[in-house]
């Protein structure tokens, strides 16, 4: 889940609690390396409680400082966490980043969390906040993909009207400064084949931010008593999984069920309506058999029999994580390679921050 997400769901708890005096820390941009990228966020109360996290744990305690402060001054304010320096009087040395990290820090002050609350944000989209000049006052936006503007707090738009282009970094544009985050649509994940070996994969996907949704033919695997943690727990026959679902190039299929008949009509159902991963469980030489009677020798390339990354282990838990951990990859178009085998950044970066950090000569 995105942390905006998170964000706007712990606010709307806090507020049904009472909670009334509330900051947000947000990280604006990095320049370099950092833990946490553009976008993260970190909801603050006025007794010192926090939800979310902006860093690896190095930059939390100075911005809760801060957040109090900005509460009792009624104000926002910018600052930038350097971890390049090295020297012992410098924030965040041996922290692991090399890396600036912009932040804004600021109370709460209109209902825009309340709009937000009120969007649809699971199709994704651009979260856009301008910051006035004399950086007092903070205004925010949401559009949709399509650039749409859902809500907006936000007077006099810059003439840029690619926001591809202004995304994750700093845009000076007008009376005020511009960032743009851009929210991806929400992942899913849909479990075919209830009972309670799959209920530690729900745990992990939700734990993830995924939206988990079970569903099987049979009234005694489908009752939503057993799988708490599911956002959705349907009973439906096989040839109904993908029915009416849209945007399946976000949406993982995985069939846990044994039964070669339902796993047929599973992937008959699914393949057909576009899905982009379908996933299957069990004996690599029984699954194989399966697939063949099904497609011949021409095997779908988003079945992935068996499902999962080669991690050992054979417990529940230790199966859930490598589907999971295959799904992430596949939604992030990764190889699923050890991190030590890579070069450069670990987190994508788009060509204006690479360009924008080459000026800048950090590396």
């Amino acid at each position: 889940m995105s942390d905006i997400r998170k964000i706007v769901s712990e606010y709307q708890r806090l507020k049904s609690e009472g909670v009334n005096q509330l900051a947000l820390v947000t990280v604006l941009e990095v320049y370099g390396s950092s833990f946490r990228r553009p976008g993260a966020m970190m909801l603050v109360t006025a007794n010192s409680r926090w939800y979310g996290a902006i860093s690896g744990g190095c930059l939390e305690g100075d911005a809760l400082k801060r957040a109090k402060s900005s509460l009792k001054e009624g104000k926002p304010s910018i600052v930038m966490y350097d971890t390049v320096n090295d020297e012992e009087n410098a924030l965040g040395p041996r922290i692991g980043c090399n890396g600036i990290v912009k932040v804004m820090i600021e109370p709460i002050k209109s209902n825009w969390l309340d709009e937000l609350a009120m969007l649809d944000m699971n199709q994704g989209g651009f979260f856009v906040t301008k910051i006035s000049q004399n950086q007092n006052s903070v205004f925010r936006a949401f559009l949709s993909t399509e650039g749409e503007k859902l809500f907006s707090e936000i007077d006099g738009w810059p003439p840029e009207r690619d926001f591809e282009q202004m995304v994750n970094v700093s845009t000076k544009s007008g009376d005020g400064e511009w960032i743009v985050q851009e929210l991806p649509a929400l992942k899913k994940i849909v479990i075919c084949g209830g009972g309670n070996h799959i209920v530690p994969l729900i745990n992990l996907a939700k734990t993830i931010g995924w939206e988990v949704t079970l569903t099987d033919p049979c009234v005694a695997h489908s009752a939503p008593a057993l799988y708490p943690q599911a956002d959705n727990v349907i009973m439906q026959q096989a040839d109904q999984v993908s029915e009416g679902m849209t945007a399946l190039e976000n949406t993982a299929f995985v069939i846990t069920s044994h039964s070669p008949d339902y796993i047929k009509q599973v992937l008959s159902s699914t393949i057909s309506n576009g899905a982009q991963f379908v996933g299957l469980i069990g004996n690599r030489i029984r699954l194989q058999k399966v697939l063949t009677e099904q497609f011949g020798k021409t095997i779908p390339t988003v079945v992935k029999a068996p499902v999962g990354l080669d991690l050992g282990g054979n417990t529940p838990e230790e199966m859930s994580l490598s589907i999971v951990a295959e799904v992430q990859a596949f939604f992030n178009k990764k190889a699923g390679l050890p991190l030590s085998q890579g070069k450069g950044y670990i987190h994508d970066r788009r060509a204006q921050e690479i360009e924008r950090d080459s000026m800048m000569k950090i590396k």
